[in-house]
């Protein structure tokens, strides 16, 4: 019986651990989402951009 009554005061501890800081929780999931996708998106620009050569970069792209 104490056993379960610790395992039910540990549990009760993280859960209110969770919600006293689910903002910082949410802000920190957020960021990690922004920072995938941006991630993502910079990766899918550089993969689809056609090669060039240096004398078209410098003439920017005219020839």
């Amino acid at each position: 019986m104490t056993a379960n009554a610790a395992k039910a005061a540990t549990a009760a501890t993280a859960a209110w651990t969770v919600v006293k800081n689910r903002k910082v929780i949410a802000a920190s999931a957020a960021a990690s989402v922004v920072g995938v996708a941006g991630a993502a998106f910079a990766v899918g620009r550089s993969t689809a951009k056609p090669q060039v050569g240096p004398l078209t970069r410098l003439v920017g792209g005219r020839i």
